[in-house]
């Protein structure tokens, strides 16, 4: 059953256009089920008469003749409550917030770390260096500038390694 057929109401003809006058649609989105996460929910009119006229969503899946039925069933409001959610948690339906951000953090203890053992190779390299400066400053002629190079090569192939951590 598509959604354009059925997004209207039950036991009506969707495609009459007094259908459409009386009931034009709500305009909100028609999300993926966050009960099942099967198929995106419909977006109904209630015609009994304690709810005549009112929207409602529902999953596709929730009949009574099917044996594992979704049970989700929202009116309006409740729906337009949950994309309000859904906006602040990035998408992510029937989220704890606090769940999330512990998730965050962890990420971040982890970066951190790795920054940490990034910044103790460098401090490590510093001090290599500084090492063989001291000694390049004992050395004369060719002798120095080859000592130099090398060390400007160790820099770059360090750098280079660090770089390729951090990706």
């Amino acid at each position: 059953m598509s959604t354009s057929s059925a997004a209207h109401s039950k036991g009506t003809n969707p495609s009459s256009s007094s259908w459409s006058l009386q009931f034009p649609p709500s305009g909100l989105s028609l999300i993926q089920c966050p009960n099942c996460k099967k198929e995106n929910v419909l977006e109904l009119t209630a015609t009994t008469t304690k709810n005549y006229g009112r929207k409602f969503f529902k999953c596709p899946r929730n009949q009574r003749a099917l044996p594992n039925r979704c049970r989700f069933y929202m009116f309006q409001q409740e729906y337009e409550e949950l994309l309000g959610s859904m906006e602040s948690t990035g998408g992510i339906v029937g989220v704890n917030l606090d769940v999330v951000e512990q998730h965050e953090l962890g990420n971040l203890q982890m970066e951190l770390e790795e920054v940490k053992k990034e910044l103790a190779l460098m401090k490590n390299s510093a001090q290599v260096l500084s090492s063989v400066a001291s000694m390049v400053a004992e050395m004369h002629g060719w002798g120095k500038c080859l000592v130099v190079l090398a060390c400007v090569n160790v820099v770059f192939v360090m750098l280079s390694v660090i770089v390729l951590l951090v990706r």
